[in-house]
């Protein structure tokens, strides 16, 4: 297999058909982990407090306990549970939005890319909704449901071996313990050795499992079968396929660093711009310290859109790119072997 020509042939797939960056776009931010800190700082006594409307006064100091003045109303309990309540049902529509998205995203950069290597025509976004959102997607999803299982019992056993000779402690016997002790320490090191070795194995599958999935048209268990065993017969070609593509994965930091930079740089001054003025229209209206709450609130929102956006665009580019790789890969490797199925029958008339 020619590894270096798959590499170049999928960069010209990507710079060739535009339709797949917004499905590896999706893909990004589907994806990725989100997390920041909010910090607001309040007065000397690190109390943060501002008026309703009703002249009740609210006092959050820094020990996280809510004060009222003048007792809680039932009214405001009440709103806080439907806030509550309303922001979980928003939570769990937005999670299964995103794994929506997510799977249908990546179904169709396999069958995009497939179906471009199979006509030499480029798929257009709508070409790419139809071709993503389809039984694959559900298998795909599957697919993973079924790894991440087998992937925790793998962990659970692996764990379990691990802290047995800790158990040796249980006999009253301080020469078993001490022998225990330092059993169980280097089991616990080779344990996350062998998770860290599992991961990445049971993740090199997947990418073949949902490739035989969607490019030979297999049910979720054939399909694992199939992915194994094709990887089993090419070790050294995946092999060397995912070295380059680790290695592709620990470079794009350096590679993208200097754009986060500038993105932050950004960043910064438009959300802080953004947070004065929403500063100064709040305090119009409100007394304490909320006008500087929203400030930051809001000033984060626009922070997260200015650096974020971009970022996960760019992201969803490399993303497409380890994509279109692995499709290109287990194309050629389907090749390879119907070249040998062929050549088997002219060797044995040849020997005959």
């Amino acid at each position: 297999m020619d590894h270096i020509n798959i590499l170049k042939r999928a960069w010209q797939i990507l710079l060739g058909c535009k339709g797949l960056w917004f499905f590896g776009f999706l893909l990004a931010l589907t994806t990725s982990s989100w997390g920041w800190t909010l910090m607001v700082s309040g007065g000397e006594d690190h109390t943060f407090s501002f008026a309703l409307p009703d002249g009740t006064i609210v006092k959050i100091p820094g020990e996280n306990q809510l004060h009222w003045e003048g007792g809680i109303p039932d009214e405001v309990v009440q709103w806080l549970i439907t806030v509550g309540i309303v922001l979980l049902c928003v939570i769990v529509i937005l999670v299964a939005l995103g794994l929506i998205v997510r799977y249908i995203s990546e179904t169709a950069l396999v069958r995009m890319v497939n179906n471009y290597e199979r006509t030499g025509e480029a798929c257009k976004v709508g070409q790419g909704f139809r071709l993503g959102f389809s039984r694959y997607a559900v298998r795909f999803f599957l697919i993973d449901l079924v790894i991440a299982l087998l992937a925790v019992l793998i962990f659970i056993l692996l764990f379990a071996i691990s802290i047995a000779p800790f158990f040796l402690w249980m006999t009253e016997s301080t020469a078993l313990g001490i022998i225990g002790t330092v059993a169980g320490i280097g089991l616990l090191f080779l344990f996350i050795f062998l998770a860290i070795i599992v991961g990445a194995a049971l993740n090199l599958l997947r990418d073949f499992i949902k490739r035989a999935c969607a490019l030979e048209d297999l049910g979720v268990f054939a399909s694992m079968g199939r992915g194994f065993a094709l990887v089993k017969r090419h070790i050294p070609d995946v092999g060397l396929m995912w070295l380059l593509m680790f290695g592709i994965r620990l470079g794009w930091p350096i590679v993208i660093l200097p754009v986060a930079l500038l993105l932050i740089s950004i960043g910064l001054l438009i959300a802080g711009g953004f947070g004065l003025l929403v500063s100064w229209l709040a305090g119009l209206a409100f007394a304490g310290n909320l006008p500087a709450i929203l400030a930051g609130i809001f000033g984060f929102a626009v922070f997260m859109l200015v650096v974020g956006v971009p970022l996960a665009f760019l992201t969803g580019l490399r993303d497409t790119y380890v994509s279109s790789t692995w499709t290109l890969t287990y194309r050629d490797l389907l090749a390879l072997e119907s070249l040998e199925n062929h050549r088997l029958p002219e060797l044995e008339n040849q020997g005959a």
